[in-house]
């Protein structure tokens, strides 16, 4: 039997000739994810959800394609022609594999800020930190064009402070506008280094990256930027894939506020299971919420193998789309 669970879902999209298939911008995407959490996602916890749990926790991930919550932080893994997010439950695996075909955008969380990754057919252009964030430095940035997996081009951005990304995905091409603060002599302070826009152009005909730069003087600009700036720092996190159809969540993480009842309610169990009471009073009390599944260390061990926790994966509700690219 398998250890993980496989949704692949089909995003088609056919290409207009001139104008930008998709194209949208990082703060775009989190100012969705944001209404979504707020509309979506806490109604769905104040009712009665469905929730796996491993252990006692004080943050959740909602897996939308899955109509579920969990504990366990996701991974994403952007490819071309595939998004794949994966939690790993204690030694349970829950993946979902979305099939990507046609011009999409997904922005999934990186090392300090947010990863920007356009898929065009085989290619993946991507921005975003590179690796580890040094001690004592700002995050450094990178442009990467891959093909078929397979790293082609890439070019230094530098170290900078993010307050943006506005993107325009084309058949041949994809320009991607960063905006942020280069570090002064004062860089601990985020927002008052020099306001630069990046404009990075994937050439996918020519497999190359142009690199341009330029200094921000507008004042209206430089205020946006930084109050964008800000809004990186805040909830929720996440991520969301965009197409020419709209744009939609992949996960949403977030934190119940301070005496939730459902999470007292996990505690409580987790706690008893930890104390060895009875079994028949463990199910007492795990019956008060009957969609909550506990995944207690050890148990199901018998079987060889795995153990498998299957959910009932559901489409994407609509309420959750946002049409207009």
């Amino acid at each position: 039997m398998p250890a993980c669970l496989v949704l692949g879902l089909v995003l088609a999209l056919a290409p207009v000739s001139g104008e930008p298939v998709v194209q949208g911008s990082l703060s775009e995407d989190l100012e969705f994810l944001r209404e979504y959490l707020q509309e979506q996602v806490l109604p769905k916890w104040k009712g009665e959800p469905r929730v796996i749990v491993d252990r006692p926790a004080r943050r959740f991930c909602y897996l939308p394609d899955g109509d579920v919550f969990v504990t366990g932080a996701p991974e994403v893994r952007v490819e071309p022609g595939s998004v794949q997010v994966e939690v790993r439950l204690g030694r349970r695996v829950v993946r979902i594999v979305r099939d990507v075909r046609g011009p999409a955008v997904v922005v999934v969380p990186g090392v300090s800020y947010y990863r920007v990754v356009a898929l065009v057919g085989e290619y993946a252009c991507e921005v975003g930190e590179p690796g580890v964030v040094l001690a004592g430095r700002p995050p450094r940035f990178a442009a990467v064009l891959r093909k078929d997996g397979r790293v082609i081009a890439r070019e230094d951005l530098g170290e900078l402070f993010l307050a943006d990304v506005e993107y325009r995905v084309r058949p041949d091409r994809v320009v991607m506008r960063v905006l942020g603060f280069r570090p002064g002599s004062e860089w601990p302070s985020r927002r008052e280094g020099e306001p630069v826009v990046i404009t990075v152009t994937f050439d996918l005909d020519g497999g190359k990256i142009l690199v341009g730069e330029e200094r921000v003087t507008d004042a209206a600009l430089v205020e946006r930027m930084r109050r964008a700036s800000e809004l990186l720092e805040e909830p929720p996190l996440g991520a969301v894939l965009r197409a020419g159809s709209g744009v939609e969540p992949l996960y949403v993480d977030f934190e119940p506020p301070e005496g939730d009842p459902l999470v007292r309610f996990i505690d409580r169990v987790f706690s008893m299971y930890r104390q060895g009471v009875s079994g028949e009073e463990l199910r007492r009390v795990m019956s008060e919420h009957p969609n909550v599944e506990f995944l207690f260390p050890g148990r199901g061990e018998e079987a060889p193998g795995l153990p498998v926790w299957i959910l009932s994966l559901l489409p994407v509700p609509l309420a959750s789309r946002r049409s207009g690219a």
